[in-house]
């Protein structure tokens, strides 16, 4: 952080980093990353952050930015809730973790998380947009 001395950037790089644990959605497999951000928080770490804090920082965030609301004309509940009603037809697991996702009240995915679901529409035989196919469109607009 160029400015580490600076009160106001001092807080102003604090109120990101609190932005970004705010947003509930999209840490599943990140909770080394948000454990690591509620440490730089804490007041044991002083008000001290490093240009490789700042970095590291403004990574998460980008990649923050690249979470999906919706695929193909479906919001992220209903392309939770949908193969939740052909549940007989994946596996335990799968079951599980769409029944997580469904309790929390997810609003956005990863895009790993998004592939998998779209994975699980056309498993369960249902019409969805491949979303492996459109990779490319959707990361140029990102």
């Amino acid at each position: 952080m160029r400015d580490r001395d600076d009160p106001g950037e001092i807080e102003k790089f604090r109120t990101q980093i609190a932005a970004l644990l705010a947003d509930r959605d999209g840490w599943d497999g990140y909770e080394h990353i948000s454990h690591w951000l509620k440490k730089l928080l804490q007041p044991s770490h002083g008000d001290v952050y490093t240009s490789s804090d700042s970095a590291a920082v403004a990574r998460i965030a980008m990649a923050r930015r690249q979470l999906y609301g919706g695929w193909d004309g479906y919001d992220v509940p209903a392309l939770i809730a949908v193969p939740l009603r052909y549940v007989s037809d994946l596996h335990e697991d799968d079951e599980l973790v769409l029944r997580d996702l469904a309790a929390r009240g997810v609003n956005r995915l990863q895009r790993r998380e998004l592939r998998w679901i779209v994975g699980l529409w056309q498993i369960a035989g249902l019409d969805i947009k491949n979303f492996d196919r459109d990779q490319d469109e959707y990361e140029s607009a990102a």
